[in-house]
């Protein structure tokens, strides 16, 4: 008698992946900094300057991705921040580090179901030719992970399309992943 063994296989193959690029101006700085301190004043659940024991300022460092900035606040080998700035200067998502951080998104923001997701991802691609097709009968999965959005279209077994997006709507990030899923029988 044969037996049957049934083992689901599942190899990332390859994920490509992109930021939706962006024609806005550079924002400084400045007008970064003046971003968050002005949430910082108007919602007090949101994490708060980062100062040492010691008086020590946090250390500021600020990288652009496309139309998003990810501007992080340290102090010296200690717990951290990092707010994600969208190319409109609203701040996205952030993130902070250490035994006092606070799970979820405290901005005050709509929170978004899939059909919405679905809409403004439908309103995207009807702008932004670079974004891959809705699938044929596709089958969606919404997460969301303190501010940021997971949606994924799982077309067959071997493609998915995932973007992720902010806390106001916006598609941060898009790619397409292909896996080989297989059944071996014995």
């Amino acid at each position: 008698m044969q037996k049957l063994y049934i083992f689901m296989l599942l190899v990332v193959i390859s994920s490509h992946s992109q930021a939706i690029t962006c024609n806005k101006p550079a924002l400084s700085e400045k007008q970064l900094s003046d971003i968050i301190d002005a949430e910082r004043r108007s919602n007090q659940l949101i994490p708060q300057k980062l100062i040492s024991p010691s008086g020590e300022s946090a250390k500021i460092k600020i990288t652009r991705m496309e139309c998003y900035y990810h501007y992080s606040e340290q102090v010296s080998k200690g717990p951290f921040i990092v707010f994600i700035i969208n190319k409109d200067g609203n701040i996205a998502s952030y993130q902070e580090s250490g035994f006092t951080a606070k799970a979820g998104c405290n901005l005050k923001r709509k929170v978004f179901n899939q059909n919405e997701l679905g809409e403004k991802l439908k309103y995207a691609r009807a702008k932004d030719k670079s974004l891959p097709s809705e699938p044929k009968s596709p089958v969606v999965n919404m997460r969301r992970f303190n501010c940021m959005y997971t949606y994924t279209e799982s077309a067959d077994i071997n493609t998915d399309n995932v973007f992720i997006f902010d806390s106001l709507g916006d598609i941060f990030e898009h790619r397409v992943n292909r896996n080989v899923r297989g059944l071996i029988l014995k």
